[in-house]
C-alpha cells in the first residue's frame, strides 16, 4: 500500500493520493497563481500568503511551477492590453525574488521575447515619429542631430528597452521612414539630405537597411529623380577596372545589374515544297518560324549614354538614341523582370534583358530616352 504523495500517509490499495489532498493541491496551485498576479498586493504581501497557501496545500516542489503559471498569466493579460510596464515588471520580479527564482527561470514558454518585441516596436514607432518630423524640416545640422539622438534615447528608455536595443530600434525605424517617403513619393532633396545625416549620425549603412531592399530602393528614386530633373549625379560607387566593359568619358554610370540573361529572337526557315519528276520543277513555300533563344548570361550597365552588355561571349553597347523601342518584359504573376529592346538598325530583332529588378531599369530607360 502506497502513502499519498501530498501527505505522506497511507492512501490505499493501488492509489497514489487522497482525493481530498489531490483537490486541495489544485486549489493551492491556483491560488498561488491568482496571488502572483495581485498588483494591490505588495511583494512581501504576496510572498507571505504563497507561503501559506503553499504549506497548506502541501505544494513544495511544485511551487516553481505555481509561481510560473502566475507569472505567466499576468504577462498574457499584460501583452492582451498595452503591454508590461515597469511597475509590474519591478513586482513581478520583486514576487519571484523572494523565492530565489528569476524571470529567466520560470520563463519556459520565452514569454518575455513579446513583451521584449512589442517594446520595441512602440519604441520604434515613437524613434519613427522623430526621424519623420526631423525629415520633414529637412534638419541635418549637428544640433539637431543632437537633439535627435536624446529624444530617441529618451523614447527607449521609455519604452523600458535597455541601451542594447537602441541601435535595432533606430535601424527599425529609419527603414520604415525611407518606406514612408517612397511610398508618398515624396523624396526631395532636402529629406534626403536629411535622410543622409541621420545614416552618417547614427552610423547606418546600406547592409543595416537592405534587408528588405528599402536603401537600394531610396538610391534607385533618387537617381530617377536626378534623371529627371535633368542634374545627373554619381550615385553608385563601382570599381571601373572590374567592369566586363570601358565607359567613355563623357557619361556617368546610373546602375549596374549583375547575374543577366540576354536573349534574342531568332528567325528559322524552313521550305515545305515538291520535286516533280518529270519536269524536273521544285515548287514549295517558305515557312519562317521566330523562337527566343538564350544568348549569354552577363553584367548589364546603364549610363547616361549607353546600355552596355558584357558576358562571357557577348559584349556590346547601344547608344540610347539607337534604340528605337523599350518595353517590360514580364517574367510572371504581373511582376516586371527585364526589358526588351528593340535597336534602330535593318533587320533588328527584340532582345530581352531579364534583370531581376525590371521595374526600376524600364522607369530609367524610359525617362533618359525622352529627356
Amino acid at each position: 500500500m502506497a502513502n499519498c504523495m501530498f501527505c505522506n500517509r497511507p492512501a490505499g490499495f493501488l492509489r497514489s493520493s487522497h482525493s481530498a489532498c489531490k483537490q486541495a493541491h489544485a486549489a493551492g496551485m491556483r491560488d498561488i497563481a491568482t496571488l502572483v498576479g495581485r498588483a494591490d498586493l505588495a511583494p512581501e504581501e504576496s510572498a507571505e500568503r504563497i507561503l501559506q497557501t503553499a504549506e497548506e496545500a502541501r505544494i513544495t516542489d511544485a511551487l516553481k511551477q505555481a509561481l510560473g503559471n502566475g507569472w505567466a498569466a499576468c504577462v498574457e493579460a499584460a501583452l492582451a492590453k498595452s503591454g508590461v510596464d515597469a511597475t509590474e515588471e519591478d513586482r513581478l520580479d520583486a514576487v519571484l525574488d523572494r523565492f530565489g527564482y528569476t524571470r529567466e527561470d520560470v520563463d519556459s514558454g520565452h514569454i518575455w521575447r513579446r513583451v521584449k518585441a512589442k517594446r520595441a516596436e512602440a519604441a520604434a514607432d515613437q524613434v519613427g515619429q522623430r526621424i519623420r518630423d526631423a525629415v520633414d524640416r529637412g534638419e541635418h545640422s549637428d544640433d539637431a542631430m543632437a537633439e535627435l539622438q536624446a529624444d530617441i534615447e529618451g523614447a527607449v528608455r521609455s519604452s523600458h528597452l535597455g541601451d542594447a536595443e537602441l541601435r535595432p530600434v533606430v535601424i527599425a525605424a529609419v527603414e520604415k521612414e525611407i518606406e514612408n517617403v517612397l511610398e508618398k513619393e515624396s523624396l526631395t532633396e532636402a529629406r534626403e539630405t536629411a535622410l543622409s545625416t541621420v545614416f552618417s549620425h547614427f552610423d547606418i549603412g546600406q547592409d543595416d537597411l537592405d534587408g528588405n531592399g528599402a536603401f537600394t530602393r531610396l538610391v534607385q528614386t533618387t537617381i530617377l529623380r536626378d534623371v529627371i530633373d535633368g542634374e545627373v549625379k554619381q550615385r553608385i560607387v563601382c570599381n571601373t577596372p572590374d567592369l566586363p566593359f570601358r565607359l567613355q568619358k563623357s557619361e556617368t554610370l546610373l546602375w549596374v545589374f549583375p547575374n543577366v540573361n540576354y536573349y534574342r529572337v531568332r528567325t528559322s526557315r524552313e521550305i515545305d515544297g515538291r520535286v516533280y519528276l518529270l519536269s524536273g520543277r521544285f515548287t514549295g513555300d517558305v515557312i519562317e518560324d521566330e523562337a527566343t533563344e538564350f544568348v549569354d548570361s552577363g553584367v548589364f550597365g546603364i549610363t547616361t549614354r549607353h546600355i552596355y552588355f558584357g558576358g562571357a561571349s557577348e559584349r556590346f553597347r547601344i547608344a540610347h538614341d539607337r534604340i528605337v523601342a523599350v518595353e517590360p518584359y514580364n517574367g510572371g504573376e504581373n511582376v516586371i523582370h527585364g526589358v526588351h529592346i528593340m535597336r534602330d538598325s535593318e533587320g533588328a530583332r527584340l532582345e530581352t534583358f531579364d534583370l531581376g529588378d525590371g521595374a526600376f531599369a524600364y522607369k530609367l530607360l524610359r525617362h533618359i530616352e525622352t529627356s
